[in-house]
């Protein structure tokens, strides 16, 4: 009888073993998950800040403008959408911001 109520004490002390390292790692993806859902919507409120002051003369600059508030609203859906780790680091690592920022800074050809 000894033998099998040590088997069982090992089994159960194995057992809450586990459950505490799933938990451990649960709450640990979940800090990871807010921590990058943070910095998306960071990055969103600073792009969102930079469509109003978008500006400038031509028609790419125009057509920045113009296209701009659809970029933004894009990048908004897709962070309202993202629901992993690796979907918040696609909003923040999104061409379509970076798209966005480029046609803002106009070529200055040197001296």
């Amino acid at each position: 009888m000894q033998p099998v109520l040590l088997v069982v004490l090992v089994l159960v002390i194995a057992a809450v073993g586990v459950m505490l390292a799933v938990r451990q790692a649960r709450s640990h993806r979940r800090a990871e998950l807010a921590d990058a859902q943070a910095e998306a919507r960071r990055w969103l409120e600073r792009l969102g800040g930079q469509v109003y002051q978008l500006h400038g003369d031509g028609d790419a600059a125009e057509q920045a403008i113009t296209d701009a508030p659809e970029r933004y609203t894009a990048a908004g859906a897709q962070m309202d959408q993202a629901g992993s780790l690796a979907q918040c680091r696609l909003v923040t690592q999104n061409r379509v911001g970076r798209a966005l920022l480029r046609p803002r800074r106009p070529h200055r050809p040197g001296p």
